[in-house]
């Protein structure tokens, strides 16, 4: 249990508010990279395949990979929770089992909380911006408000 004592603002694009938050998304391949965090992959060359590199056993190129993700912003977040939407479905109840192991599903919904910026993404669909600007931009091309939160920690601690 970590504690952090500096104060973020997480922004919203409320897009994950609506019943249509758990359908699967096709994702490009050529996403751009994600302004809010810096580039800390080895080298990705697409968004599936850094989806596909968080359940390696190799704890620093699973680490990468999420890292990856979450640089590409929604879209990388997005490419996860594509990949293993019957994963997701399955952890939520609503899925058959998809015959992974207790540790790679671990290791997807930890990538997937990652990439999107919360604890329990893969169960709320959320993506959080940490950039007012980034959040402005995409709810104004998607026509959406936003929710603004001020708080210490933040949303992927489990007490934050």
């Amino acid at each position: 249990m970590k504690a952090r004592l500096c104060a973020f603002a997480l922004m919203l694009a409320c897009v994950a508010c609506s019943p249509v938050a758990r359908e699967t998304h096709t994702v490009s391949d050529t996403a751009t990279p994600h302004t809010e965090v810096a580039h800390h992959s080895p080298t990705f060359a697409s968004p599936r395949e850094a989806a596909l590199a968080v359940t390696s056993s190799d704890a620093a190129r699973a680490t990468a990979a999420s890292k990856h993700l979450r640089a590409l912003g929604r879209a990388g977040a997005d490419a996860l929770r594509a990949e293993y939407a019957a994963d997701i479905a399955f952890t939520l109840g609503e899925g058959p089992d998809t015959g992974r192991s207790e540790a790679e599903l671990a290791r997807i919904l930890a990538a997937v909380d990652t990439a999107s910026g919360q604890r329990d993404g893969w169960a709320s669909g959320l993506f959080w911006h940490t950039d007012l600007e980034t959040a402005k931009a995409e709810a104004a091309a998607r026509g959406l408000p936003i929710l603004n939160l001020w708080l210490l920690g933040t949303l992927d601690d489990e007490f934050c």
